[in-house]
């Protein structure tokens, strides 16, 4: 789906007027709701495919994807394969995981998509040495 230049320009006012917060998780804030649910329909009209409310590294994912879509710079660096690996190894381990071995039961995140970005941390501390 190519996005027209209206939906690039609202996209891109949304993102000037949002609030980011990364240091601890990852925390998206827009002006309104409704800016919010805006990114989350183009989102599923490109993907076809819903994200999980709670997931901040979901919300992440589809926020890069877009600023990255309008032109923006994107907002983190991705983990590398080595580090991606090596959290996944770790996770599959964990007694956390859910019985498909796709999300954390103490954050609530699929672990695919949070592991690939350097800024999270598990909420175990889990991945504090690799």
């Amino acid at each position: 789906m190519e996005l027209t230049d209206n939906q690039k320009e609202r996209i891109i006012d949304v993102f000037q007027n949002a609030k980011f917060q990364t240091k601890d998780r990852f925390i998206f804030q827009t002006e309104t709701p409704e800016d919010k649910k805006y990114l989350e329909s183009i989102y599923l009209g490109v993907f076809k495919k819903k994200l999980n409310p709670g997931c901040g590294a979901c919300s992440l994912v589809m926020l890069n994807f877009l600023r990255i879509k309008v032109g923006l710079p994107s907002l983190v660096n991705d983990s590398g394969k080595g580090l991606y690996k090596k959290r996944i190894y770790i996770c599959k381990g964990c007694d956390r995981l859910n019985s498909l071995g796709t999300n954390c039961k103490e954050c609530g995140c699929l672990i695919h998509i949070k592991a690939r970005f350097k800024i999270f941390k598990c909420p175990l501390g889990k991945w504090k040495n690799v």
